[in-house]
């Protein structure tokens, strides 16, 4: 699993590369993956922790959670058997480009400010087709345009972290399959786009994942705007420089005001939902990890263990950080 090919590379948070930690973590605490039935993915992102989830060799029914709109297609598509139109849908916008066609990245987001510059204007243009043409019906398709939107930017969604625009990839922009494929014989895969902290759990899990933002940087909301455009295919009222959607919102998980809170309603919203409770965070995240521990055992949740790794920050080459996995078991009555 430390090996597997994927997409969606250029994210903040991406979890392909802490799957075979969290797993082996799993095993290491007791709980037999291969026995495991139903899991519930309240912070899905990319869909890396629902793929490895679909996986597991008895699981019948998945429910994944976002906020994000763009978030729920991909996650959604990691299940999903790719679209048999992508080269269709290619044609059809290269076409489209021909006539002339100018959407929303290409008036916004093309314009250089201090030699920087999220997309050239002909890759900006050539995505703006695709948006056009792609049915935002056909998941599978939509989560191949938006892993091309992750590719071909030149940032992380504002022009705050984009680089010169010489540094830009030079790969042409098109379609391809959103990798990799989960299990889709016998499951279930139920994908909803809430509030986790407000979400409504209407059956028990034998495992529940967690996996909210750490810091105040981590407003992926803000980050990502230009894929949730996509996902939902309109054309915002934007504020400031840099063009972000007039209506971002901030999680509560990521201000610090707010967090620790935050927590205490996620987690009680948990309590008597799941076998088992797992917590991704890190030791420099807003919240202390004694605080996390803390709230679980006042929700009834017992022999609590901590597991950690380092792995390398995003962006930063030869910065590592220290993530922790917190499990913990519901008290039995």
């Amino acid at each position: 699993m430390a090996d597997v090919p994927h997409t969606t590379t250029r994210y903040w948070g991406v979890k392909w590369r802490s799957l075979k930690f969290i797993k082996d973590s799993l095993d290491s605490y007791g709980v037999e993956t291969d026995a495991i039935t139903s899991a519930c993915d309240l912070f899905s992102g990319t869909g890396a922790v629902s793929w490895m989830f679909a996986n597991f060799k008895r699981m019948k029914y998945l429910r994944s959670n976002d906020s994000q709109a763009y978030a729920c297609i991909f996650t959604k598509s990691r299940t999903l058997k790719s679209s048999p139109h992508l080269l269709d849908y290619v044609r059809e916008a290269d076409e489209l480009c021909k006539r002339g066609h100018k959407g929303w990245l290409t008036r916004y987001h093309t314009t250089i400010q201090n030699d920087q510059q999220l997309f050239s204007r002909e890759k900006a243009n050539a995505i703006d087709c695709l948006t056009q043409v792609v049915p935002k019906t056909d998941t599978s398709a939509m989560g191949s345009l938006l892993d091309t939107v992750l590719k071909q930017s030149n940032g992380m969604g504002t022009l705050q972290t984009a680089a010169n625009i010489k540094y830009a990839r030079r790969s042409p922009v098109s379609l391809a399959p959103v990798l990799p494929a989960g299990r889709v014989l016998g499951l279930k895969h139920v994908v909803t786009c809430q509030d986790a902290t407000t979400i409504v759990l209407k059956r028990n899990f034998d495992i529940i994942y967690i996996d909210p933002p750490y810091t105040t940087n981590s407003n992926y909301e803000r980050m990502y705007h230009l894929l949730n455009t996509v996902a939902i295919g309109d054309t915002p009222v934007t504020n400031g420089k840099y063009n972000i959607r007039s209506d971002v919102k901030n999680s509560r998980f990521a201000l610090k005001a707010h967090c620790e809170d935050a927590f205490k309603d996620i987690i009680a919203i948990c309590k008597g939902k799941c076998e088992i409770i797992c917590i991704s965070y890190a030791t420099y995240g807003l919240v202390p990890v004694t605080v996390i521990k803390r709230l679980l055992k006042e929700a009834e949740f017992n022999n609590i263990r901590l597991f950690q790794h380092t792995t390398p920050k995003y962006k930063e080459k030869g910065v590592d950080v220290t993530e922790v996995l917190i499990i913990g078991r519901a008290l039995r009555k």
